[in-house]
C-alpha cells in the first residue's frame, strides 16, 4: 500500500527513514504494513509532532537569539 498523497518519505542516512504527514493510526498502519510486506524489522519507530520552534526553524532557517 502506498503512502497517502499528502505524505513525504526521505532516507536521512542509509537505513534511516523519515515519513512526514498527518499523523494518524492509518499512516502508522501503512508504514508498518509496508515493513511487514518487505521483510523489514524496524529497530525503532517513533511518532513526533513538531514544536512551534521546529516550525519556526523550518520556515526561517534561523534560531532566535536568547
Amino acid at each position: 500500500k502506498a503512502l497517502p498523497a499528502d505524505c513525504t518519505a526521505a532516507e536521512l542516512t542509509p537505513g534511516s527513514h523519515r515519513v512526514g504527514g498527518k499523523i494518524d493510526p492509518q499512516l502508522l498502519a501503512t508504514v508498518t504494513s509496508w515493513c511487514a510486506q518487505h521483510g523489514v524489522m524496524p529497530e525503532k519507530i517513533s511518532v513526533e509532532r513538531h514544536t512551534l520552534e521546529d516550525v519556526f526553524l523550518e520556515l526561517t532557517g534561523k534560531e532566535l537569539r536568547s
